[in-house]
Formats: structure tokens, C-alpha cells, sequence
């Protein structure tokens, strides 16, 4: 509270600039018993005042001589505040009877001034409480919410913040209905064993209390959860004859010990200074958790029977609660157990052995299949005080065997059906093998692929061969002839039945050896049928051949496997010198050696077709010095071996020609494109007049021997066809003089073609550059001394800012993506 809005409210040895707060000793306020919660403030022992905030400050204001009444009932009371001047010049006063320790709220609005403030105070001017206006739909508004210690005559004084005229109020004051009483008097009886009780805390300050009996070393518990508040929290307080009782374990459900019989009381409150609008809800239980309600021991279980839904109360932190249950051997059960937000219920179950076979703290039930007969023991474990619910039902007998020697037998070509009944069941299944024989072991869910299963296979002595990702197969090549065990799980913790079937497929007989020593023997080229038997297969082929030669291998599978299989080709110590996997799987290479070779498939279970072939030799050399020499119309053919393989071809060249040169590589329309690349030279090009991206032009800055290289794995043929004269240099030493005001003819023969003038030009001089042609041609002009290029101005002004030669190069522009060839002339005049 601000000494400018109140100053003439406090006392006259009161504040300056802010009140003075005052501290009582235990003499004036021992008359009082404060509510929990409140703490006990007076001044010069004349009023004993309960406060929420220990630090709140008390003032004393000067009372007028008359107040406008304040009725608690009916329409509101509305008037005129005075120009802002002070609190005591500004101020309008009124009075009400309040009933002791009741809740109150004053509503109202305060309009043509800039906000208003009340304050609250007793007969004797002690004010208790202040509040301030809030902005809502462009209007000042009141919404105070307050609680009077006794029963009596209050004052309500109202002020204008600020403003030049006066401002027009509305107020309201009305008892708020309390659902349950705030003191010992008019507390609402509860049960003192097991009760639940709710509630609604309609503001900051106030609080429900509920009385039950007690006797003494009883233990309570009192758990509440809680809605609204803005963030406040519910306060609990549980009391007795004697005092306040003392809280055991954790402030989450507090555990209370009794220390004498008779009435106590349970107090919920909330902490906070807030003003305005409040609604906190609340719903609590009171239980008596004195005496245990399920023994901690083996001999003091709890039975189950068949189906149960127990609840019960951890007492203590370290409690233990047990059950029993008879169960079959192989027989699936459901088993959880539920605790509040916050806590755990934490479960271990045993057999008659004393082997633990579940330990787990559950969110939710799960079903789970015994491996004994006998009396099964559950024990539970809480996270401190507080209840729990188990529930526990019985089921039938697992069809399938948990282990390798309950295994059920299974025959190839044959379908078995099978359920489980919870994440914790599996089913395992048995085949006898014939040695070099492929099997593949297939499960699938009935209830849809949101439901995977896991597949283990395991031989005799236990070794794990296959562990297939969820939704594939589980496969073996057998080497030599025995038992092999195939686990199934399922991977959800369904509550309900989990159909699945699973059929096992005989592969057959390795066609093919795995290993090289096994290799079949091949002589090439060949085209043959296969088919691996399972995905740990390879099926490997054996030839000789000459270093130098290529060989080219093609492996063709199903569409559904095409990303899955591997052909290889091996020296004969194993290493890999080249490989290709599906769904190209096309393997090239050129042997460094000779001797014997291997081909090798491998990948998924699946049929496949293999071709192979010897390409020979090189049919030309791969670099300029083994080039295949070009005469002018003679076509050569050529194929390129392996991917890797370059086929070069040479020919002597000179500057001042365009060099034409045909590639056609042999696929259907002849439409492909072979991959050209010029050794040696100094541009090449498409041959915009060719139909097709056959003819690439080419030419050289210095005479000498060109190469032609031409890669990939492609058959083709060449032709190096007539050489054209360029009729003018695009190098700058070779540059044709230009003669000022003179027309100069010229030709584009190519797309790489470029036509370099030069012309002697005055400084600071105008000069126009005018050509004539039927396309669109590029033009730059340059200082052929400093290199600097010399603009032109709107595309056909030169203005050269030195004197001396100036180079003109010409070039085609492209039109729609293809350059434009022809003659043109061009002319620089002089302005």
C-alpha cells in the first residue's frame, strides 16, 4: 500500500513515505487463535489481527463521521467519487455487518477515471486488506475476495487512482456460499477409518476443515488431488486434542501417526496473497492404514484364485504385500498391478523352486505363461504410502512348448497354427534336417503387421544359425543332418490372443557348392538357371582366362528380391577383384593374370538366371600412345569391355580447321549419346547440323597428333569425316584487321567457332558497331594492349578510353537452346 494514496488514512505518528510495519509481542496477540495458515499482527494492543502474510503491514485510517451503507443482499450500490485530491478528500466510505470468519466478494466497476482502489478495515479503522482495479473489456473493474476474523461492524473505503473530474462507481457485496466450514466449530464429520471427501476453496484465504475420530497410535493417511488454482497448491494440515500431528515419509500422501483418542481435523488450505477471482477444487481420502491388509510373508499370503481384482494400501515404505495362485505347467496368466500418478507398484513373482521368473513395474497388465506347477507367490513393492489395485486372471495351457525339448514337431510342406497369449510366451518348433538341404522356416501374424514376431533358430547343441529381422524368414543350409529348433515371439503386450502360422519350405538340395573348392565348372560364355537355397548360400562357378581379357558377368532375380543379390568375380586366393548387386547386378572387368577365376552368387532365398561371357582382348588402346589411328571416311567399329574400359583413336591436326567427327553407339534408333572426350585439342562440340548427338566438332591451337577417347561399356562406330577451313582465327595474335568504315564478311561454321578483328581506335573517340546477319551473334570488345574490355554503349557504341588496337570477338548466341550458324558481315564506323 502506497503512503501517496493513503498517507491521510495512517495514524499521526504513522509514515512518511510508507507505512511503518509493526511487530506484536506474545502478550497482545495471546488473546487470538489464529486459523493455520494466518499469523496473529496488532497495533498498541487495541485490535489482535489474523493475516495470511506474516510481512503484511498494518494501517490505521482515519474514519468520517458517516458512511454509505452497504447492503449484502439486492441491487448494487452505485454514486460519484470525488476529483482526485488525497485519499481522505477523495474517498467515499461504507459499512456492512459481516459475520465471523465468513467469505465475502466485492464486485463492481469503475468508470471515468483511471482505475480506483479499495481498502478493507474494521470498526476501529485497523484495515485488513487492499485490492486494486483491473482492465476487462476496456472497463475498470472490482472482483475482491475476503474473509473478517469476528463477527461485526467493517468499513470499505473507495478512492480514484488519478483524473481532473469526478468518476462513477458500481459496487457489490455479497456473502460467497462455503461448502464446508474454516474452524473446529463447523468442521463436516468425516468417517476416521476410509473416507473420501471433495471441495471447492473459493479464495486465497479460504480453507475447509473436516473432523473424524481418532484413536490413539492410529496411522492416517490423507491423499488429495487437486484442479485449478492458477498454479497454487493444496495444503494439508491434520491436527488432534493435542496439537498439530506430525507428518510421517513423503509430502506425496502423507502419512500422520496419532498420539491420543478423541475428535481431529483435517485442514486444506492454499498458500497465496492473490486477489480476484478463485476457484480451487479438491478431492481427497482419509484412510486408516493402521493394520496391514495383506501379509508380507509366504505364509501370511493373500490367495488368488482363478480372477481377482484386489486393492490395497502399501502401509509403510518398505511394506510388502503377498498373493498366491496355483498355476499348470504352460499355463498364461495376466498380471498387473496399477498405482497412483506418481507412484509404482513394483512385482516379482516365484515359483515353487524359488526361481524369480518375472520382476518388472508394470504401466499396464501383461500376460505371462509359468514354466512349473505348483503354488506361484506375488509379491508386490510400493514407492512409499499409498494404494494400489492387482488384477490377476487365469488363463488356459500354452498349445506350444517353451523350450527346444517341448518343441512341436514340424514337417516340411506343412502349416501349423499357433497363439500367444502375452509378451512373455514363446512357442518353439522342431525339424529334422537332411544334410546339404536348404530350409526356410516362415511365421506370419493373423492379426495384421502390427503385430511382428521374432524368429530364433538354433541347431542341436544350441548355437544360434539364423536371427532374422522381424517379418522374415529364419533359413538354414544344413551341413550335415540333425534336429534344428525355431523359437517364435511375438513382439506387443496384447492383452488378447495373438494368432500366427508358420510353414517351413524343404529348399531342396545344394544345387551348387558354397565354397570355391566345390566350385562347378564353367566354360564361357553360358547362360544358366539356379537358385540359392537360403540367404547363408552362395552358389560358385569356376573358369579360366588369359590376362587382358574381359569378362562380363549379368545376374537376373525376381523383382520382389531385386535389391538383395550379389554376383562376384574372385582370383583364385578368394580376393574379390570386382562385384554387382541387384537390381542392375552387371559385372565387368579386365583380368590383370591369368589362371583360374570364380563367379559367385549369393543374397536372398530365391531362383535366379546367370549369364556370363569372355570379351577377348582390347580391341583398341587406352591411351594416345596405343591409339587406333583415323583416316578421313573410314568408319571403325569398337566396344568398350567393362565400365572402366577407354577406347582412343589419334589423328594429326592443325590450327585454322574444324575437325568433323562421328560417334554411333549401336542401341536401338541409334539415339543413345556415346561419351566423347578430346585429348590434346582446344574445344569440341555438338554438331548442331547433325540430326542426331552424333557429330561432335573439334579443332587445335597447335598442329600435332589429337586423341579421341570414348568410354563405357558400349558397342559403336567412328568416322572422322572432311575438315572445314575457318575463315577467320579466334586466337588474338592471328586476329583479322578491320578497316574503319569497311564491311568485313565472315562465317560461323560451328558452335565452338569464334572470330577475333582488330582495330586501331582513338581515345575518348565515339565509334558504331554494326552486324548484319540472320541469327543472333555474341560480340565483346577488348583493349588488346591492357586486356580491359571496352563496353559498348545501348549494345553499339564504343568509346574507347585509350588510343590503340581494339579486339572484336564474334561467336554464335543461342537461341531456344541452340546456336544459330552462318555468314555475317561486320562494319565500325566512326561517329
Amino acid at each position: 500500500m502506497s503512503c501517496l494514496l493513503f498517507a491521510a488514512l495512517s495514524l499521526a505518528a504513522g509514515c512518511k513515505d510508507e507505512p511503518r510495519p509493526y511487530y506484536p509481542g506474545l502478550f497482545e496477540c495471546g488473546r487470538l487463535t489464529c486459523p493455520e495458515g494466518e499469523t496473529c499482527q496488532d497495533l498498541t494492543s487495541v485490535v489482535p489481527t489474523c493475516v495470511s502474510n506474516p510481512a503484511q503491514t498494518l494501517v490505521r485510517i482515519a474514519l468520517p463521521a458517516s458512511f454509505i451503507p452497504l447492503p449484502t443482499t439486492g441491487a448494487p450500490v452505485e454514486g460519484t467519487t470525488l476529483e482526485s485530491g488525497g485519499f481522505r478528500t477523495s474517498s467515499v466510505y461504507f459499512d456492512f455487518e459481516a459475520t465471523g470468519q465468513h467469505l465475502y466478494q466485492l464486485t463492481g466497476t469503475c468508470r471515468d477515471m483511471y482505475g480506483c482502489s479499495v481498502l478493507m478495515a474494521d470498526a476501529e479503522g485497523l484495515s485488513f486488506h487492499e485490492a486494486s482495479s483491473y482492465v476487462s473489456n476496456g472497463v475498470e473493474q472490482l472482483d475482491v475476495r475476503f474473509r473478517p476474523v469476528r463477527a461485526g461492524r467493517y468499513v470499505i473505503a473507495l478512492a480514484a487512482h488519478s483524473g481532473e473530474s469526478a468518476g462513477h462507481y458500481s459496487l457489490q457485496l455479497q456473502p460467497l456460499p462455503d461448502d464446508h466450514g474454516d474452524i473446529a466449530e463447523s468442521a463436516t464429520p468425516i468417517s476416521g477409518d476410509d473416507a473420501t471427501f471433495e471441495g471447492v476453496l473459493q479464495a486465497t484465504s479460504d480453507r475447509d476443515v473436516f473432523a473424524f475420530h481418532a484413536e490413539a497410535g492410529q496411522r492416517l493417511v490423507v491423499a488429495c488431488t487437486q484442479e485449478g488454482g492458477g498454479g497454487a497448491y493444496l495444503q494439508r494440515t491434520v491436527s488432534g486434542a493435542s496439537g498439530e500431528l506430525s507428518m510421517e515419509g513423503s509430502e506425496v500422501d502423507p502419512t500422520y501417526l496419532t498420539t491420543g483418542s478423541g475428535p481431529h481435523f483435517i485442514t486444506l488450505s492454499t498458500p497465496s496473497l492473490g486477489d480476484g477471482p478463485f476457484s480451487f477444487q479438491y478431492s481427497c481420502r482419509l484412510r486408516n492404514v493402521t493394520h496391514d491388509d495383506h501379509g508380507d510373508t509366504a505364509a501370511e499370503a493373500t490367495p488368488l484364485g482363478t480372477s481377482a481384482l484386489e486393492e490395497g494400501w502399501f502401509e509403510a515404505p518398505d511394506d510388502v504385500d503377498v498373493f498366491q495362485a496355483e498355476l499348470a505347467p504352460k499355463a498364461y496368466y495376466l498380471l498387473g498391478c496399477e498405482a497412483p500418478a506418481g507412484r509404482q507398484c513394483t512385482v516379482r513373482v516365484v515359483a515353487p523352486s524359488g526361481a524369480v521368473l518375472q520382476r518388472f513395474t508394470p504401466s499396464e497388465p501383461a500376460i505371462y505363461v509359468s514354466s512349473e506347477a505348483g503354488v506361484h507367490t506375488v509379491e508386490l513393492r510400493g514407492s512409499g504410502v499409498h494404494d494400489y489395485r492387482l488384477r490377476f486372471n487365469l488363463g488356459g495351457v500354452d498349445e506350444h512348448g517353451d523350450t527346444p525339448e517341448q518343441a512341436t514337431p514340424i514337417q516340411a510342406g506343412s502349416t501349423l497354427q499357433g497363439e500367444f497369449h502375452g509378451p512373455g510366451d514363446v512357442d518353439v518348433f522342431a525339424l529334422d534336417a537332411l544334410v546339404a538341404h536348404g530350409y526356410r522356416f516362415t511365421c506370419t501374424s493373423r492379426a495384421g503387421a502390427g503385430y511382428p514376431l521374432n524368429l530364433v533358430m538354433r541347431s542341436a547343441d544350441g548355437e544360434v544359425v539364423s536371427s532374422p529381422p522381424n517379418h522374415t524368414p529364419a533359413e538354414v543350409l544344413a551341413p550335415a543332418a540333425g534336429r534344428y529348433s525355431v523359437q517364435v515371439q511375438g513382439l506387443t503386450r496384447a492383452l488378447v490372443p495373438h494368432p500366427y502360422s508358420c510353414t517351413l519350405e524343404d529348399r531342396g538340395p545344394d544345387a551348387h557348392g558354397n565354397i570355391l573348392a566345390q566350385a562347378t565348372p564353367i566354360t564361357l560364355p553360358v547362360k544358366l538357371g539356379g537358385r540359392v537355397e537360403t540367404s547363408q548360400d552362395a552358389d560358385v562357378f569356376t573358369f579360366t582366362a588369359e590376362a587382358g581379357q574381359f569378362i562380363l558377368a549379368r545376374l537376373g532375380v525376381p523383382p520382389s528380391d531385386a535389391s538383395r543379390d550379389e554376383v562376384r568375380l574372385l582370383d583364385a586366393s578368394g580376393q574379390v577383384l570386382a562385384s554387382a548387386q541387384t537390381p542392375s547386378a552387371l559385372l565387368s572387368h579386365r583380368l590383370a593374370t591369368s589362371g583360374t577365376f570364380f563367379l559367385e552368387v549369393r543374397g536372398a532365398a530365391n531362383d535366379f538366371t546367370f549369364e556370363a561371357e569372355n570379351l577377348g582382348f582390347d580391341d583398341h588402346g587406352d591411351t594416345l600412345e596405343t591409339a587406333t589411328p583415323l583416316t578421313q571416311g573410314v568408319t571403325v567399329s569398337g566396344r568398350g569391355q567393362s565400365t572402366q574400359d577407354r577406347d582412343v583413336f589419334s589423328l594429326p591436326a592443325e590450327p585454322g580447321r574444324f575437325y568433323r567427327f562421328v560417334c554411333v553407339p549401336e542401341v536401338g534408333n541409334n539415339i543413345g549419346e556415346c561419351n566423347v572426350t578430346l585429348l590434346n585439342g582446344h574445344r569440341m562440340g555438338w554438331d548442331v547440323k547433325s540430326p542426331l548427338r552424333h557429330g561432335f566438332l573439334f579443332d587445335v591451337s597447335v598442329s600435332g597428333t589429337v586423341g579421341l577417347a570414348i568410354d563405357g561399356l558400349e558397342t559403336y562406330t567412328v568416322r572422322l569425316e572432311e575438315a572445314v577451313l575457318d575463315d577467320h582465327s579466334w586466337q588474338a595474335a592471328q586476329a583479322t584487321p578491320l578497316t574503319l568504315g569497311s564491311a568485313m564478311a565472315g562465317v560461323l561454321e560451328a558452335a565452338i567457332d569464334e572470330d577475333v578483328f582488330v582495330v586501331t581506335l582513338q581515345k575518348d573517340a565515339g565509334y558504331r558497331l554494326r552486324v548484319d546477319a540472320t541469327f543472333f551473334i555474341r560480340y565483346s570488345a577488348v583493349d588488346a594492349l591492357t586486356g580491359l574490355p571496352v563496353p559498348p554503349n545501348n549494345g553499339i557504341t564504343l568509346t574507347p578510353q585509350t588510343t590503340g588496337p581494339v579486339l572484336i570477338r564474334m561467336s554464335p548466341d543461342s537461341l531456344q537452346g541452340s546456336p544459330h550458324l552462318g555468314p555475317y558481315e561486320l562494319r565500325v564506323d566512326s561517329l
